[in-house]
């Protein structure tokens, strides 16, 4: 049908400094007067530049131990057209800053690794230009299992869970006999 879209929003895309190529392919058939054919209509297409870009897309620390290094990464939305600087604060559970310092990704790259000074174990948040991750330094030790272990898990769920009262659970047999034996035949 003639007309059925107005506007297409591509969203973000990233443009290279050398030759960029768009294609479009349209892959619905339209019936002309006498034959059958692929049309396009392109009235216009435009590219905006966003400001403000490239922009800390994401950042994060994969899972470590306490003694091991923890790595935070930093990534763009985009390649950095020059080298862009990237300010970090790390905070623990309390809210108590125990990290801060600067990253820089270079030119043409999108994404940066800092090693973070040594964490004790705990929860951690990290910040930078806006966006916020956690994550969670574990103890050196992985914990105990087997007899040897602190902690135990009772299968038994059961005899943790108090028994309803005896009076009430008494009743119900009786009301449950005297509705089967009323009920007509």
């Amino acid at each position: 049908m003639w007309g059925d879209l107005s506007g297409l929003d591509l969203g973000t895309v990233e443009l290279r400094n050398d030759t960029n190529t768009f294609t479009f392919r349209v892959t619905e058939r339209t019936v002309l007067d006498d034959t059958t054919a692929y049309v396009l209509a392109l009235d216009h297409f435009t590219l905006r530049h966003q400001e403000g870009h490239p922009a800390l897309r994401e950042l994060s620390v994969p899972r470590h131990r306490e003694g091991e290094p923890a790595r935070l990464r930093l990534t763009l939305d985009r390649h950095a057209p020059h080298i862009h600087r990237v300010r970090y604060d790390v905070g623990d559970h309390h809210g108590h800053r125990v990290a801060t310092g600067h990253a820089a990704i270079a030119e043409g790259d999108v994404s940066t690794t800092v090693t973070l000074p040594a964490l004790a174990p705990g929860h951690y948040r990290v910040t930078a230009d806006g966006v916020t991750g956690r994550f969670a330094c574990l103890p050196a030790r992985p914990a105990v299992t087997g007899p040897a272990a602190r902690f135990g898990v009772n299968i038994w769920a059961s005899s943790l869970v108090p028994p309803p009262p005896a009076r009430r659970t008494a009743t119900r047999p009786r009301r449950t006999a005297t509705a089967w034996a009323a009920a007509p035949a």
